[in-house]
């Protein structure tokens, strides 16, 4: 009997893997399908890295893209871990990437995705855009932070409104993912 049940635990949590797996793999296909790029196979294992390239405006862009887990507590949330932001700038220059960008997305909002790059970075390709800081956050902590769905959404309440993120490596700019495809695709917009 606790046979059965040990194999019923393994055979759900391979189910719930493979899900997560393929949630991933949908997210990074409609992602780089929107930036139109595209998505790097076994999401960069080899010998080319990040979840997605695209050539636009200002060169090479690696996409690195993560999917959040669903919280009943506090709704959709994330956990930004900095690990990815330096290993998504140091993959970028490995590869010689003129920008790197970290996609996120929170399960069940449909629609709802994020950029963050590197301040300067944002600044490179914003050179005469309007864009307003709308909140400053600060986490001198070197693991990561918990953000909600809903806190992103009370604070980018313009198109082109944007999150200052301040860690002990670097300071990131957040902003909704098609303002950063307008910036990186400026003669489409126009």
């Amino acid at each position: 009997m606790g046979s059965d049940y040990g194999e019923q635990r393994i055979a759900a949590v391979r189910a719930r893997n493979a899900k997560n797996k393929q949630r991933g793999r949908d997210m990074e296909l409609r992602i780089m399908r929107y930036l139109k790029g595209n998505r790097v196979p076994m999401s960069g294992s080899g010998s080319i890295k990040g979840d997605g390239q695209l050539f636009c405006d200002h060169g090479y862009v690696l996409v690195e893209c993560k999917h959040s887990a669903l919280s009943k507590a506090h709704g959709p949330e994330i956990r930004i871990v900095f690990n990815w932001l330096t290993k998504m700038q140091e993959q970028g220059g490995y590869m010689k990437a003129s920008l790197s960008v970290l996609v996120f997305h929170f399960h069940y909002a449909r629609m709802k995705d994020y950029a963050i790059v590197t301040l300067k970075d944002f600044q490179r390709i914003a050179v005469a855009d309007s864009a307003a800081v709308e909140a400053v956050v600060e986490k001198p902590k070197r693991s990561g932070w918990r953000v909600t769905h809903e806190f992103l959404e009370t604070c980018l309440i313009r198109p082109n409104s944007l999150i200052e993120l301040r860690t002990d490596d670097d300071t990131y700019i957040i902003m909704r993912l098609p303002y950063f495809k307008q910036l990186i695709h400026k003669e489409e917009c126009e």
